[in-house]
């Protein structure tokens, strides 16, 4: 059996073919007048909610410059509000139902709750589980801590 030492270097070597691999191959769908050319690539590992994440992303640059864009910024503009940060911080730590989550104090009233979550569900930042809990996909914790890395004073 691999020791994690062992299994880390291998992860290592596979990345980095990897991306040689996707270097060396050319895109046969990128249009022939692309603003940009290259890609744009995110991910991470973390440990956080008593779980481990391990996720990567990636899309060609001329993708990004076209038409991607209005769904991507519709998705971000849901989290355009204070409560709703603080509301996806919670979350991400901790599964609740909207009753957990007014008597804990993140909402002042079960309306404001469900129309926060509502629109955090239907832009995909949030998921609901058949008891009622509220969490954010693991999916959607690295894109989460990008997003707010991106917002630092570079």
């Amino acid at each position: 059996m691999a020791t994690d030492e062992q299994l880390s270097a291998l992860e290592s070597r596979i990345e980095q073919l990897e991306k040689r691999v996707a270097d060396l191959e050319s895109d046969p769908n990128a249009p022939h007048d692309a603003i940009a050319t290259g890609r744009i690539v995110f991910g991470g590992e973390l440990e956080i909610g008593g779980g481990n994440i391990t996720y990567s992303w990636e899309r060609p640059a001329w993708f990004l410059t076209g038409d991607a864009w209005e769904p991507s910024f519709q998705r971000i503009a849901a989290l355009a509000s204070p409560i709703r940060a603080h509301v996806l911080r919670r979350l991400v730590e901790k599964p609740a139902t909207v009753a957990e989550l007014v008597d804990d104090g993140v909402f002042t009233s079960t309306g404001k709750a469900y129309h926060h979550l509502n629109d955090l569900l239907k832009a995909g930042w949030l998921e609901k589980d058949a008891q009622g809990k509220h969490s954010v996909p693991p999916a959607r914790i690295v894109p989460l801590m990008v997003i707010a890395a991106a917002g630092e004073d570079h």
